[in-house]
């Protein structure tokens, strides 16, 4: 699993107050197997960027999101994902998003 944790602005201010979750395991499942070292970019507004990876247990969060679109792309040397890339209008104060990683 992935917690998106913070995102702070370009300009270094917090841009808002939701959270935004993702979720990312090796396929097969259950069990859960997590994926470390995966490349998380958040695209959204204004030219919000942010690239980082998640942990040992597959997390990692962005906190103080504003409610509008993004996208989330994780990417990892030798290893695909599903989907690809997921697409999120952020609405309400939290939100999941999930992948499945396979690895070679």
């Amino acid at each position: 699993m992935v917690l998106i944790r913070e995102h702070v602005s370009g300009h270094g201010q917090a841009s808002g107050k939701a959270l935004m979750l993702a979720v990312v395991k090796a396929q097969p499942g259950p069990p859960f197997h997590p994926i470390r070292d995966v490349m998380l970019t958040l695209n959204g507004p204004s030219a919000c960027l942010e690239v980082t990876p998640t942990n040992a247990v597959g997390f990692h969060g962005f906190r103080r999101l504003a409610t509008s679109p993004y996208t989330v792309t994780p990417t990892k040397p030798g290893c695909e994902f599903d989907p690809p890339e997921q697409m999120l209008n952020l609405t309400r104060r939290a939100a999941l998003v999930r992948f499945t990683g396979a690895c070679w």
